[in-house]
C-alpha cells in the first residue's frame, strides 16, 4: 500500500506533489484527478474499480488491510493455489508449479459476491447469529430463573427459621411453665416440712428443758411419770421423721 494516501503515487514517481482524489484497490495506489482519468483509459487498468479517496479512508480496517501484492516479492497476486489455499504472484509460480490446480485469481474472483458460496456464507453467518441470539436468550432466561430460585429458597429458609423459632419459643414457654409449677410444688412441700421441723424442734427443746427440770426439781415418782410423758412425745416426733427421710429430690 502507498504510505501516503493524501498524495498521488504516479505524480510522486515523477517527483511531483499532487493531492490524491481517488484510490485504485487493485494497484493499491492513490491517484490525482488527471492520473485517475489516464488510469481508467489505460488498457492495463481500465477494468480496475476506482473509488474516491474519501471512500477509501472510510473503508473498514478488514477491507483496507487485505493485501493484493505478494508479501515475498512485492508483485501483484495473479493466481490462486487451490492446494495451499493462498494467492500467488508470477514469481511464486516457481514454488507452486507442481501443486496443480493453479487458477487465475481474476477468474475465481469474477462475480464472487453473487456466487452461491458467498450466499451460503452469508446464510451461515445469519444462522450462527440466530443461534447465538437464541442461546443467549436461553442463558439469560436461565440466569433469571436461577436468581428467582435463589430468592425463593432464601425466603423459604427465612420462613422455616421463623416457624422453628416460634415452635422453640412455644416449647420454651411450656417448659418454663412446667418448671415453675414443679418448683412451686416442691418448694411448698419443703416449706411445710421446714415449718413442721421448726415446731418439732421447739418440742424437743422443751423436752430437754423438762428433763433438766426433772433432774433438778422432781421426786422419783414425778420423774417416773414425767419421763413417760416425755418418751411419748419423743416417740411421736421420731415417727414423724421417717416419711421425711424417704423424700427424694
Amino acid at each position: 500500500m502507498a504510505t501516503n494516501t493524501s498524495l498521488c503515487a504516479i505524480c510522486d514517481l515523477r517527483h511531483l506533489t499532487t493531492s490524491s482524489t481517488h484510490w485504485c484497490p487493485e494497484c493499491e495506489e492513490a491517484l490525482c484527478f488527471d492520473c485517475k482519468e489516464h488510469h481508467i483509459l489505460s488498457k492495463a487498468s481500465r477494468g480496475h474499480h476506482i473509488i474516491p479517496i474519501s471512500d477509501y479512508n472510510d473503508l473498514p480496517p478488514f477491507i483496507a488491510n487485505i493485501e493484493l501484492f505478494c508479501t515475498y516479492h512485492n508483485e501483484k497476486y495473479l493466481q490462486y493455489c487451490v492446494k495451499h489455499e493462498v494467492p500467488i504472484c508470477y514469481k511464486c509460480i516457481k514454488e507452486h508449479g507442481n501443486c496443480g490446480g493453479l487458477t487465475l485469481l481474476e477468474d475465481l474472483a469474477s462475480d464472487v459476491k453473487s456466487s452461491e458460496v458467498f450466499r451460503d456464507m452469508e446464510q451461515t453467518l445469519k444462522d450462527i447469529m440466530v443461534n447465538i441470539s437464541r442461546i443467549r436468550e436461553n442463558r439469560e432466561s436461565n440466569i433469571k430463573t436461577v436468581k428467582d430460585k435463589k430468592k425463593q429458597i432464601i425466603e423459604d429458609v427465612r420462613r422455616l427459621k421463623r416457624e422453628i423459632n416460634l415452635h422453640l419459643d412455644k416449647l420454651q414457654d411450656n417448659l418454663m411453665k412446667e418448671l415453675n409449677k414443679v418448683e412451686a410444688e416442691c418448694c411448698e412441700k419443703m416449706k411445710l416440712i421446714v415449718s413442721s421441723l421448726n415446731d418439732q424442734d421447739k418440742e424437743i427443746v422443751q423436752c430437754n428443758v423438762e428433763i433438766e427440770n426433772i433432774k433438778t426439781f422432781a421426786s422419783d415418782i414425778q420423774a417416773f411419770l414425767g419421763i413417760r410423758d416425755i418418751q411419748k412425745n419423743i416417740i411421736k416426733n421420731r415417727s414423724v421423721f421417717n416419711p421425711w427421710f424417704k423424700i427424694k429430690m
